[in-house]
């Protein structure tokens, strides 16, 4: 299966754009009668640009690329474009990604581009900032993606009117400072493609016959969350921005006069027992869409980097190749890891791209549980293991008396059992999860081949254990808009206290993780997670595998084999 035919995913932290709840619907029926609600620009209310007026100033940016001559780029938008959510924007975020691009295709160029997202912001907001944010830089492209404040609360039918206006106004004050623009559809929330406000975007481009970098069906392409594009108001990750980044490139190109005519594809997998320093491979499909026969040179950037070819391209056809990856020596700390994979295809005048996301998570053994009884830990959660990049972090832990954790695994042929002995200097019971004490459980219950992908199905779970009592007893909740399967729910986890905090226990039995899989489960995805309040919400936490975002990216939770014993080094490494 290819990169495009599969889910791509956001990312964490409760963001500041307002979306609407998700309203599942079949593209067809549900999305064009949305696109009809779109009304057409009051005639002659506001000045607007030239209809092709953008694709002189596109040209003029073609000879300066082509000539090695200083570009600069500003990304306008709101907080996609600042990269919300993607732990570093300056290296995976969608302007960063275009300005590479723009780079290795046009080598020597100096290509300088300025990210200027605002969280919250709306064409509105643009409009008022463009003298300060744009014109002084004397950019020769602008990128414009808005619409997701736009719409506001609701439908935000009402708004479309003032944001096709403002769209225009926007490409207007562009061709004032003699800079191309590009204009970029929102990703909506709603899982269909043709939602009110990009259909809206789309109009106004064609309006101006301008091509139109579609973002929406981009990051939608392959699938996502069945909670929705931003769940829990989280907005896309590197995935989603590799993807953005691909439908810019692909419509500047055709702005500028020379679409293109090859791409790059790569296949989806997953790679079951690879060994650390080892290598796996990902196979990968460049596809030439004119009459002749081309050569390309294959440029990889992943751990190590490595060039391959020219291979020949058939004629209206593909060349397909497996491609070697180095794996790390080491996982820090036994932590998933997770880089990207750039690839690039040079047919010689034209450079195709291809990006993906390599996990490589720990594949482990599950103790027996005659086992247990030697209580020795599974493993140890300490400072290496706070949660960074989040408001959970490291400033204020004060030692292992202050949070820390073991944690035993136990599995025999009735139930999976696991237990974390914690360390707490402050217990609060009377502060609900997940905001209070307590311990999170991250499920991933999917076959082998779906399972690490980048995203939530109904068959991965987050569960919310509070630190109990005796009179007050643990209880399971699940984030509001998770639908976790009832039976995990119905568990009855135990939780005692001990001299240095608390000691939960969690046995699941076998037969409801099959009911929940669907099948008879022999492995599946686990991370567990402590987390400390001592006031009236959380104060820091401790993730054992992956990252604080487990609850919307479930693809660095670590393997566990059930019934089967693995060596040490052993991984698992997914491309998507």
């Amino acid at each position: 299966m290819r990169l495009s035919q599969l889910r791509v995913l956001p990312c964490l932290v409760v963001g500041v754009i307002v979306i609407t709840s998700l309203t599942a619907a079949p593209r067809g029926r549900q999305g064009r009668a949305a696109a009809q609600a779109v009304q057409a620009d009051a005639p002659g209310e506001l000045p607007g640009p030239q209809a092709g007026a953008g694709v002189s100033a596109a040209k003029r940016l073609l000879d300066r690329l082509t000539a090695k001559q200083p570009v600069t780029v500003v990304c306008l938008g709101d907080s996609i474009t600042d990269g919300f959510n993607v732990p570093d924007p300056n290296l995976d975020g969608f302007p960063a990604l275009l300005r590479r691009m723009l780079e290795e295709r046009w080598a020597g160029a100096q290509v300088t581009v300025h990210r200027k997202g605002v969280p919250g912001n709306t064409t509105n907001d643009a409009l008022a900032r463009f003298a300060d944010d744009v014109s002084p830089l004397a950019p020769n492209l602008v990128v414009l993606q808005f619409g997701g404040n736009d719409k506001g609360v609701g439908d935000g039918l009402a708004n479309l009117p003032r944001y096709q206006q403002n769209l225009r106004r926007l490409v207007a004050n562009c061709e004032k400072i003699g800079a191309a623009a590009l204009l970029c559809t929102p990703p909506m929330h709603e899982p269909v493609v043709d939602m009110p406000f990009p259909v809206a975007a789309r109009r106004v481009a064609q309006d101006l016959r301008l091509p139109i970098a579609d973002l929406d069906t981009a990051v939608k392409a392959g699938g996502y969350d069945y909670r929705g594009l931003f769940p829990y108001f989280v907005h896309p990750q590197e995935p989603g921005h590799a993807q953005m980044a691909l439908e810019i490139y692909r419509a500047l190109c055709s702005m500028m006069g020379i679409p293109l005519t090859s791409s790059v594809s790569i296949d989806a997998s997953v790679r079951g027992d690879c060994k650390l320093g080892g290598f796996s491979s990902v196979q990968l499909h460049v596809a030439n869409k004119t009459e002749a026969v081309r050569q390309a040179t294959l440029r990889v950037d992943a751990i190590s980097s490595f060039q391959d070819g020219p291979v020949p391209v058939p004629a209206g056809g593909e060349t397909s190749r497996f491609l070697p990856i180095a794996l790390p020596h080491t996982l820090s700390g036994g932590r998933s890891l997770e880089w990207p994979l750039w690839v690039s295809a040079d047919l010689g005048g034209e450079v195709a791209f291809g990006l993906a996301r390599i996990t490589a998570v720990p594949v482990m053994s599950c103790p027996n549980a005659a086992l247990q009884a030697a209580k020795v830990p599974f493993a140890s959660l300490s400072w290496a293991h706070l949660s960074v990049g989040s408001q959970m972090g490291r400033s204020d832990w004060k030692g292992d008396r202050d949070l820390s954790a073991n944690i035993y695994l136990a599995c025999d042929e009735a139930a999976l059992t696991i237990t974390l002995d914690v360390a707490d200097d402050i217990v609060k019971t009377d502060v609900a999860m997940p905001l209070g004490d307590g311990v999170e459980v991250y499920l991933d219950l999917r076959d082998d081949n779906q399972r690490g992908r980048p995203y939530f199905t109904k068959q991965c779970a987050t569960l919310f254990i509070g630190a109990g009592s005796a009179e007050q007893p643990s209880t399971i909740v699940s984030p509001p808009d998770d639908e976790t399967a009832p039976e995990l729910l119905a568990l009855k986890p135990v939780c005692v206290a001990t001299a240095r905090g608390y000691r939960l226990t969690l046995a699941i039995p076998r037969t409801v993780l099959n009911t929940v899989a669907g099948r008879p489960l022999k492995s599946l995805g686990l991370d567990l997670a402590v987390d400390d309040c001592d006031g009236t919400q959380r104060k820091q936490q401790m993730m054992w595998l992956g990252r604080g975002d487990n609850f919307v990216n479930p693809r660095r939770l670590g393997e566990l084999r059930l019934d089967q014993m693995v060596e040490p080094g052993t991984v698992r490494v997914t491309v998507f």
